[in-house]
């Protein structure tokens, strides 16, 4: 009898040594997860905000999509600057002194189209790098669609063929 004891006591105590397991990685996930959401609140402004510097002309607005993204729709005023897999940290890299000249004093505002704003935050890493204040705008440029921002397209006419 005191052999099945032990055998139970055993797997408790293995069962609970799991539990605890998970528990304090699925703890020290959450814990991650909202140190990352935090890290992108702060590199982030919200939309209102955007609205009321975008307003008084307060900032350099860069968009990160790709240059047919930008071309169907963009926010007025925006400088394109694409941030493709392979190199968007070298273009961006490539722009600072040029985004930092156009910016003068304003803040800098990047956007682009994905929901986690991954293209919008690595260019405003890059930015702060290189001691430009940016922030990427939460809800891109969806956020910004759906909030009723205006959007400036630009149309592609075809070349009238010579006669």
């Amino acid at each position: 009898m005191l052999r099945q004891n032990h055998k139970w006591t055993t797997t408790l105590s293995v069962a609970a040594a799991l539990a605890l397991a998970t528990w304090v990685a699925a703890d020290g996930l959450k814990t991650k997860g909202a140190e990352h959401a935090a890290h992108r609140v702060d590199q982030g402004i919200q939309l209102f905000e955007f609205q009321h510097l975008y307003a008084r002309e307060e900032v350099l607005v860069v968009d990160v999509r790709d240059r047919g993204s930008y071309e169907a729709g963009h926010i007025p005023g925006a400088v394109q600057v694409w941030l493709d897999e392979r190199e968007g940290v070298a273009v961006i890299r490539g722009r600072v002194d040029d985004i930092r000249r156009r910016a003068s004093s304003r803040l800098v505002v990047t956007y682009c189209a994905c929901p986690s704003e991954a293209s919008s935050l690595r260019a405003v890493r890059v930015l702060a790098d290189h001691g430009v204040a940016a922030r990427a705008l939460i809800g891109g440029y969806h956020g910004w669609v759906d909030a009723g921002g205006p959007t400036y397209t630009l149309s592609h006419v075809p070349p009238i063929p010579p006669r």
